[in-house]
Parts: C-alpha cells; sequence; structure tokens
C-alpha cells in the first residue's frame, strides 16, 4: 500500500530566489559548494532523526548512517525527484564499505567490540526500511525526512542566506583590496 504524505513549505518562494541569487552572483565552483554546506547542514535533522527511529541491535546501523550532499550521478536522474537543472542533492545514506572497515561497534546485547570488515554496503538499511520476503517494512528514513521536511527547508534557507552574506562579504573586501 502506497503511502501519500502532503507537505507544505512556508519561505519556498524566499528559497528559490536565494538560489537564482547565488548562481548569478558566484562562480559554478563557489555556488556548488554554497549549496552543498547548506544541503549538508539541513540534512542533519533527517539524520538526527533516521539514528532515533532505527531499529537498534547493535547500534552499528545507526552509525553507519551519515549525511550525504553532493553533485547528482548519472543513476540519479532516474529518479523522478531529481531534475535536470539541480546541482546538488542530499541524502540521509550509510557508510561505504571502505568507512564501514574503519569502524569498531559495541554489541549491546552481549557488551563485545567488532568491526565490519568486506562489507561492500549496509544493505541493512534497504531491508528494514522496505523489508524483505520474510521481514516487515519498518521505515525510518521515508519517516525521518517526512517528519523533519518543514525544519529541513527552514534550515536550507537560513544557511543560504548567512553564506550569501558570508560570501558577498568577502566579495566586497577583495574588491577593495
Amino acid at each position: 500500500m502506497a503511502t501519500i504524505v502532503k507537505v507544505e513549505f512556508e519561505g519556498w518562494e524566499e528559497t528559490t530566489e536565494l538560489f537564482k541569487q547565488i548562481s548569478n552572483d558566484f562562480s559554478k565552483k563557489d555556488s556548488t559548494n554554497i549549496m552543498r554546506s547548506a544541503v549538508r547542514l539541513s540534512m542533519k535533522t533527517v539524520l538526527a532523526k533516521a539514528r532515533s527511529l532505527v531499529a537498534k541491535d547493535t547500534g552499528a546501523l545507526a552509525h553507519s548512517l551519515q549525511v550525504e550532499a553532493r553533485k547528482p550521478r548519472k543513476q540519479d536522474f532516474k529518479s523522478k525527484y531529481i531534475l535536470d537543472g539541480d546541482v546538488v542533492i542530499g541524502a540521509v545514506t550509510t557508510a561505504s564499505g571502505k568507512q564501514l572497515a574503519k569502524m569498531t561497534f559495541k554489541n549491546k546485547k552481549t557488551d563485545s567490540k567488532f568491526k565490519q570488515v568486506g562489507i561492500a554496503s549496509d544493505a541493512r538499511a534497504t531491508a528494514l526500511e522496505f523489508g524483505t520476503s520474510k521481514m516487515a517494512a519498518r521505515p525510518f528514513l521515508r519517516t525521518a525526512l517526512e517528519s523533519s521536511a518543514q525544519e529541513v527547508t527552514g534550515t536550507l534557507g537560513k544557511s543560504l542566506g548567512v553564506a550569501l552574506e558570508k560570501y558577498k562579504a568577502k566579495q566586497a573586501k577583495r574588491a577593495l583590496k
């Protein structure tokens, strides 16, 4: 059964205007960096919520969750939510296999420490979020995003505004030299 979620945003026009102003006032590299930082900061709310909602056995899955803010890849454009003009996308995802191999986790049940070695990715997040043939879905990522949508857009707008003012002040100082 599909779940339909309706989210209303306040201040979206102002945020869109900030996007336009950033792309007009700065180089592509600077505007991408501004956007990436703002997206990463705004998605931290979703990360905290997802970590609190995820089922905890060892705590390894919650610990492996991270915010990713990056340029969209070719496969990302298959999603109806990623558009051709998108410069940066943000997501809460699991750490890569390389990062997981560096982490040490403590089993909360046995109180022993262990390392996850040789794991290409943490597929438990997908299994929990969507379920498997033997396990019902226990969504935590979508729930975290849906419940944090208002705060994400507010933080995004504010951080873009702050970044824009900082960059403008920096540009003004450079112009005076």
